[in-house]
């Protein structure tokens, strides 16, 4: 793809409407196709804007500027051929993290007593119960936790609503580090940062323990690469014409 032309890419149409009931095992893995990416980054989009986190795009997509990181990785999680839920997670590198700029030096602690960190974000799934935590969401959080473990990371850091950390720190033994703020990229909702343990069972309350620590190697979630040159290229584009940064918008409007 020439990125020095002007024409919008071609992008992507899922017409597939999203299942009542997930059925069937839930299986993770990483994405390895555009079609995958775009799948997930069209799940966050319509999880986002169904609860007011984001406003509405013509493009039916929502991408993250740390989804299009070299450290980034993004899981999905697949149930009778359809992909049901996602979670993006991004290694702690020379960029930092996400929540570095949320929350500077929240997290400089732990960087100092050596930890290895990778930050978890963009998580949704398909709720095929009506109950919290659903079968979809404990899918991705095990894998998310079978990930930062071959990885070598041991500490899981993320950027959620105070509500939601409650059940973080009760179930799975989070910490709280930070009071509450308003997130720009979620609409101005408040966040707090929190960080848990990828190693210690110990600190997850059952049944939580036995969900997360008692199936390893069900998920695909080795090492890989992630998102391609070319796809990279894609979503770049695309995220700028959502953004109204594009080229060949500013000179269509002119």
């Amino acid at each position: 793809m020439d990125a020095s032309k002007n024409t919008a890419p071609s992008v992507i149409r899922l017409h597939d409407p999203e299942p009542a009931c997930v059925v069937g095992p839930i299986r993770c893995r990483l994405a390895k196709s555009r079609a995958d990416y775009h799948e997930a980054f069209s799940l966050v989009y319509r999880r986002y804007v169904a609860v007011g986190l984001i406003p509405r795009n013509p493009l039916g997509v929502r991408i993250a500027p740390q989804q299009l990181r070299q450290e980034c990785r993004v899981l999905v999680a697949e149930a009778s051929g359809s992909i049901v839920g996602t979670v993006s997670l991004v290694a702690d590198g020379g960029e930092g993290l996400p929540v570095d700029r949320l929350f500077p030096g929240s997290v400089d602690g732990l960087r100092l007593k050596g930890h290895r960190l990778m930050e978890v974000g963009c998580l949704v799934s398909i709720d095929d119960s009506g109950r919290f935590p659903s079968r979809v969401y404990l899918a991705l959080t095990r894998a998310t936790i079978q990930r930062a473990r071959r990885g070598g990371f041991d500490r899981m850091i993320a950027s959620v609503h105070p509500r939601h950390a409650k059940f973080y720190e009760r179930a799975m033994g989070f910490q709280r580090l930070t009071e509450a703020v308003p997130y720009d990229m979620v609409g101005g909702h408040p966040a707090v940062c929190v960080a848990g343990s990828a190693n210690d069972a110990g600190d997850y309350r059952q049944p939580w323990r036995r969900h997360f620590f008692d199936h390893a190697g069900l998920d695909d979630t080795t090492p890989g690469d992630g998102m391609s040159p070319m796809d990279l290229h894609y979503f770049e584009r695309l995220k700028s014409i959502i953004d109204g940064s594009w080229p060949g918008i500013k000179r269509r409007a002119a």
